[in-house]
């Protein structure tokens, strides 16, 4: 999984292009992990919605990318 961060006025804004996720923290490492947990909060929030028959094609494609770098634990 590749995270570009990039400075941004006083802050960094750390970016997964490939599932168009960004978030922004106060240093660089803050950033990436900003995004690491929203990576995360989506993921799941994207499987419920599956669950429950609710994604659009978008985010259908955004679970598809997201499952590649991402697998639950048994």
């Amino acid at each position: 999984m590749q995270i570009v961060v990039e400075p941004m006025a006083q802050n960094y804004v750390a970016t997964f292009f490939d599932a168009d996720i960004g978030i922004c923290g106060p240093t660089a490492e803050e950033a990436v992990d900003n995004v690491k947990a929203l990576i995360v909060d989506i993921f799941e929030d994207l499987e419920r919605d599956e669950n429950e028959n609710r994604l659009g094609p978008g985010p259908e494609t955004q679970l598809k990318i997201l499952r590649e770098f991402i697998a639950r634990r048994p």
